[in-house]
């Protein structure tokens, strides 16, 4: 009668902020073979960024998918695991930030509603050019860190059109807010004169 000492291996999974390197809670992971075949569902992370698993020797499928408030890494992470060892993978995130533009009567400082806005990349790479603001003169939009282009496509009936292209810099977790301006149309005033005389009819 033999008897055989089985011994796993193991996965250590680390998560953490790219901004401060603190640890990520809940991110969600699955794990599966490199066949496909699923172990277990779904995982979250600890309140110290971490997730352990006991598994047998072979190669391994690591992916995220849902990590609230951090931009979640869609590329798969492939693992090599040894019997008897602890593959260690730490994951950086970087938070979600975005930025919010504020649109206001430049006379009154009320919201402007439906004013349409693009964003573009420094690079001049399209974001989005269908961004309305809302009844209280906002959009709210998350966006990766980086410098973005922020410009006015359409005139708004009664105003001005703001011909300014503005530069907003992204940094990573944080939100950035740009205030716009728009001046009201100067107002058309009719002068009625008698063509006899000159003088004004009121």
């Amino acid at each position: 009668l033999e008897f055989f000492n089985y011994k796993l291996g193991s996965i250590h999974l680390k998560k953490i902020s790219s901004v401060d390197r603190n640890p990520v809670e809940n991110a969600v992971f699955t794990l599966s073979k490199l066949n496909g075949e699923r172990i277990g569902t779904e995982y979250k992370t600890s309140k110290s960024g971490e997730i352990f698993w006991e598994v047998d020797a072979g190669t391994y499928v690591l992916q995220e998918v849902k990590n609230d408030g951090y931009i979640v890494n869609s590329e798969p992470i492939y693992l090599e695991v040894k019997l008897g060892e602890t593959t260690y993978k730490e994951v950086v995130n970087t938070p979600i930030s975005s930025l919010q533009i504020i649109k206001t009567n430049a006379q009154n400082n009320m919201p402007l509603e439906n004013v349409l806005f693009e964003i573009r990349r420094e690079n001049g790479e399209l974001i989005s050019n269908n961004l309305k603001t809302d009844s209280k003169g906002r959009i709210q939009v998350e966006l990766e860190p980086g410098n973005y282009q922020i410009s006015e496509l359409q005139q708004l009936t009664g105003f001005e059109k703001d011909e300014t292209v503005y530069e907003v810099t992204i940094r990573a977790g944080q939100s950035e807010i740009l205030r716009v301006k728009n001046k009201p149309l100067s107002g058309l005033r009719l002068h009625k004169f008698n063509s006899i005389t000159g003088d004004g009819i009121y």
